[in-house]
């Protein structure tokens, strides 16, 4: 199952104070947080899935600033800059509060809140 969640950093007094078609991070900021973290890279190669049905892959190209997270020496997609917001596929492992990819995914959510204050 994938469906695509999108993480609202847009709480409590900013969100009354920024208008609708402001940004949530600026792709400055979100691309300086990429770099500032060891864990994260941005992607560089297209997305690449296998039709079940023919065995063709079937590549779709990545955003303006996607990234990678690594997880166990292995870089694994993460957070898909779109439109001033950051955007993710929802993944089982996530429902596990210990789950490396949701903690990450919870302390850039902090880091661009604070970048907006």
């Amino acid at each position: 199952m994938s469906c695509t969640c999108e993480i609202d950093h847009e709480q409590g007094a900013q969100a009354a104070e920024r208008p609708r078609n402001q940004p949530a991070i600026e792709l400055n900021d979100w691309c300086t947080l990429i770099e500032a973290d060891t864990n994260l890279r941005s992607r560089t190669s297209p997305y690449a899935v296998v039709n079940p049905a023919t065995g063709a892959t079937i590549e779709m190209a990545i955003g303006e600033a996607d990234s990678e997270i690594s997880v166990d020496g292995k870089w694994k997609p993460f957070l898909c800059f779109r439109r001033g917001k950051l955007t993710m596929n929802y993944i089982e492992g996530f429902d596990d509060p210990s789950n490396s990819q949701r903690q990450k995914s919870q302390q850039s959510q902090q880091s661009q809140v604070h970048s907006v204050l």
